[in-house]
């Protein structure tokens, strides 16, 4: 679907002030600044520091981020109590106002200048009302709703209450005072300040179509989500200025251009760690992604299978967040069967900050058993590493990302790989 985004787009700071240069990274790896961006639905236009223009057409550019190098490698992303689990896989923080008649409005404190259009009540998973804020809280309250999606021959609608009760029944609407659920034939009140999320029937939910082209936006306030549109809403004489992102859903979203941290753009030659199916591995996009080491455990995905079992899900450590992500411990393997063709491999590995000082680890990317690349000893002194690769594969051929322990053994080290992106040359 074409993207139509009209006029000119400064960087603003909150204060409306011109902010860090934005950094775009191409996708021949090459990174250039801009003081001032353009976008329209074929390219970004860009004026550099000394006022020289160029242009890029969005088929050169993997991703904008709108941070300093050393803030985005440092900053941490805020952790919402209140969020949206879409059917993607995205994750809008935002609280519900309301939902009736099969959709659901959301809005924000502090993003007094966020908009949206009601939701489908089909493309919500989970609505979040109150979670946890500590990182062992919030991971135990993720497995919980796990596992109440997947509890056997479920077909009820469930609110899950801040004490670990649950109550199953039909979801009808939810207010400002309470959740209204059909229990029994009967309607039955469940106050809202005794719930702590509301976890939908499955089967009654719709998972997006693909775009022939997309975006993946991350903003300051700990969303994640995909769009198949964007565009300007206001112009660069009137700050802030704001876009306004069609998500994959079919929601609309308005967003001041000072909240968003980074845009990776992919087109239908362009496949993100997450669009590789996963044969045997379930797809919990709210989870985080971890493969432990095995000697017997091998994880296989297939290109062409079109499932919803994927691999990538979110990351909540003491200091990060990292979506769309992949956390192996060490002796841990993945492998992908690619079919025949040219590829260009590319993103990043890096080790979280609750790791202890004598914890090291390599990475490494294999073809058919054969290196393709290999990280230098990562631990809290080489916390990150990049990487870009081209290879060729000449019949169905094997792609492992491996996990290796350092001298002093496994000591409960993650390699988190992030950012990585499968490109069809």
């Amino acid at each position: 679907m074409p993207v139509y985004l009209l006029g000119s787009i400064p960087v603003w700071s909150a204060d409306h002030e011109p902010a860090l240069p934005a950094r775009i990274q191409l996708v021949n790896a090459q990174v250039i600044t801009a003081h001032q961006v353009r976008m329209d639905g074929n390219e970004l236009a860009i004026t550099a520091a000394d006022g020289t223009p160029s242009r890029w057409p969005w088929k050169e550019i993997a991703r904008i981020d709108f941070r300093s190098e050393s803030k985005a490698a440092y900053d941490g992303l805020p952790v919402p109590q209140h969020e949206i689990w879409l059917t993607n896989g995205d994750r809008i923080a935002a609280f519900v106002k309301e939902i009736q008649d099969e959709k659901l409005q959301i809005g924000w404190v502090e993003q007094t200048k966020w908009q949206a259009e009601p939701i489908p009540l089909e493309s919500v998973e989970v609505a979040v009302l109150k979670a946890p804020t500590s990182s062992f809280a919030r991971a135990s309250f993720r497995r919980r709703i796990q596992s109440l999606r997947d509890a056997a021959a479920r077909k009820d609608d469930v609110a899950l209450l801040s004490n670990g009760d649950e109550f199953p029944g039909e979801f009808i609407e939810l207010g400002a005072e309470q959740a209204t659920l059909m229990r029994l034939k009967e309607s039955v009140q469940v106050p809202r300040f005794r719930m702590a999320a509301l976890v939908f029937n499955e089967e009654l939910l719709v998972v997006p179509q693909p775009a022939k082209q997309r975006w993946r936006v991350v903003t300051n306030d700990g969303s994640a989500f995909t769009v198949r549109e964007l565009r300007t809403v206001n112009g660069e004489k009137e700050p802030p200025v704001k876009l306004e992102f069609l998500l994959m859903t079919g929601t609309r979203l308005v967003v001041p251009m000072q909240d968003i941290l980074t845009i990776e753009f992919a087109p239908d030659s362009l496949q993100w760690l997450d669009d590789l199916p996963l044969e045997s591995h379930a797809w919990h996009p709210w989870l985080p992604a971890t493969v432990q080491g095995s000697s017997t455990t091998k994880n296989i995905l297939l290109t062409r299978q079109t499932s919803r079992n994927r691999l990538t899900g979110i990351h909540e450590g003491f200091d990060e967040t990292a979506f769309w992500s992949l956390s192996m411990s060490p002796e841990a393997e993945v492998t992908w069967r690619l079919a025949k063709g040219a590829y260009q491999l590319s993103g990043r590995v890096h080790v979280p900050g609750a790791t202890t000082l004598s914890a090291a680890a390599k990475a490494s990317i294999e073809q058919n058993g054969k290196t393709l690349w290999g990280s230098q000893e990562m631990n809290l002194q080489n916390k990150s590493e990049a990487f870009q690769l081209d290879f060729i594969v000449t019949e169905e051929e094997k792609l492992t990302f491996r996990a290796k322990s350092g001298p002093a053994g496994d000591q409960g080290m993650q390699l988190i790989w992030s950012d990585v992106s499968l490109r069809v040359k």
